[in-house]
């Protein structure tokens, strides 16, 4: 994965930038000097690029030579020696420090490309684009990391870098190819609360008893990993932990417990939520499922213990009407209905997942884009997004897989809301147009800059 390390002085700003990249607060913000004190790495994210982020301590030149602030220097420029790109970040609200010149004279000499980011531009500014030049690293991408601004010029300086990187990479994967073997195992995690019947469902997949079966909610306190294979395909079985409300988490074990079901959740490809058929899509089933979409995953819901619903067809209306109220990012997926100790055919569920799986994988060629793009576009009336300026969609491409992610690119700044009623027109063109029912999607506006103006 691209690899980018955020440095620069005390409190210029770089765990803000860290955290709206990386999308959460992983990263301390506070406005007294030395916070951050080891480096913190983490998945960024920018439009549809996605790379390796890290933040490290700023740079303090001082007198005190402690063994604190050399252990911060050294872990600093670990750090910087093991990544593609560096973003050196200054404050464009004081003057050039000491720090910031002696800083980029050290990071000169490594002969890594490096991006200057001027941060804190939506106030007053002290430094000029003249006076950043003197830190020898090119002219400066001027940011206010806190609103996000000029993360879209960001995006079009490393896009380029990171696009010839993977092409050099898909280059060697080609030519080890030969080397590697030709099979790729799925890892499936299942999870909801406790005592949904999540360890039953997991026992008559495998076609034994492999996890501990209770009544007693929170008997599975580990996950459990069993290889299997399933219509020719190699699959990792995890079943984990119920979690409940962190309010009825008493015990220590109990603790750990949730801990490991979320690890679980990062490290499959595909998600079962099992829910009750008495009580399903409640505040715990909506907060498991969005962490798993958050994180990218293959989403599939399955109400279990259906033997137990007297209208079928009605409570199948009703489930399908709470998914699209209350996780309307996935509102088209099917949900499965499961009777766990009864009837139950593991082959018809992995069929479907195995199928929504290769579904989510799903690329497609960016010529196919633009002629749907053009056909759709061609009959519908563009919406005026501000002073009078009628948006312009100029081209489409997939960016990346799993989910499948469309980058489009237009005529305004992406600081201006595009129209909500056409991200969901787009949307579900989409899905129509190339089949991609049943799994989320994602789709994201950039603005489209001429390079040669």
């Amino acid at each position: 994965m691209f690899k980018i390390a955020i440095i620069g002085r005390e409190n210029v700003g770089k765990s803000t930038i860290f955290n709206k990249l990386c999308q959460k607060d992983v990263s301390i913000v506070n406005d007294s000097p030395g916070v951050t004190r080891d480096y913190i790495t983490h998945v960024g994210k920018l439009f549809d690029l996605e790379f390796e982020l890290v933040d490290t301590a700023g740079w303090y030149l001082g007198k005190d030579k402690n063994n604190l602030n050399v252990q911060i220097k050294n872990n600093t420029m670990a750090a910087i020696n093991e990544v593609d790109l560096i973003f050196f970040v200054v404050d464009v609200r004081t003057y050039l420090s000491d720090e910031d010149v002696f800083f980029a004279k050290k990071i000169r000499k490594l002969n890594k490309k490096t991006i200057l980011l001027a941060n804190k531009a939506e106030s007053k500014r002290v430094l000029t684009q003249d006076e950043l030049l003197r830190l020898g690293f090119g002219e400066a991408i001027f940011i206010a990391a806190e609103h996000k601004m000029g993360f879209n010029d960001i995006y079009q300086v490393i896009s380029p870098m990171m696009e010839q990187k993977l092409q050099i990479q898909e280059a060697k994967d080609d030519d080890n190819l030969e080397d590697r073997p030709n099979e790729r195992q799925i890892s499936i995690s299942i999870i909801g609360r406790p005592n949904v019947g999540k360890s039953t469902l997991f026992n008559e997949i495998l076609g034994f008893e492999r996890s501990l079966v209770s009544d007693m909610a929170g008997t599975t306190r580990d996950h459990v990993i069993y290889e299997i294979e399933m219509l020719d395909n190699k699959i990792n079985l995890i079943d984990t932990a119920g979690v409940r409300r962190k309010g009825k988490v008493y015990e220590e074990i109990e603790e750990l417990s949730v801990k490991k079901a979320m690890s679980a959740i990062r490290i499959s490809d595909v998600v079962l939520l099992v829910m009750d058929s008495q009580a399903a899509l409640e505040k715990q089933d909506l907060i498991l499922a969005n962490l798993a979409l958050k994180q990218n995953k293959l989403l599939i819901p399955i109400i279990n213990k259906q033997d137990l619903i007297n209208n079928f067809a009605e409570f199948k209306d009703e489930i399908s009407y709470l998914i699209k109220k209350k996780l309307p990012q996935i509102k088209d997926v099917k949900v499965l209905y499961t009777s766990a100790q009864k009837n139950f055919n593991p082959k018809l569920l992995f069929e479907w997942i195995i199928k929504l799986w290769q579904l989510y994988q799903t690329k497609i060629p960016t010529s196919k884009l633009n002629d749907w793009l053009s056909k759709t576009l061609a009959t519908y009336s563009m919406p005026i997004v501000k002073n009078n300026t009628k948006l312009k969609v100029k081209y489409v491409k997939q960016s990346s897989i799993a989910p499948p992610t469309f980058l489009f690119f237009i005529n305004i700044a992406t600081q201006l809301t595009v129209n909500k009623n056409f991200e969901i027109f787009l949307t579900n063109s989409l899905r129509k147009e190339f089949g991609l029912y049943g799994i989320p999607i994602q789709i994201n506006f950039i603005l489209n800059k001429n390079p040669f103006a």
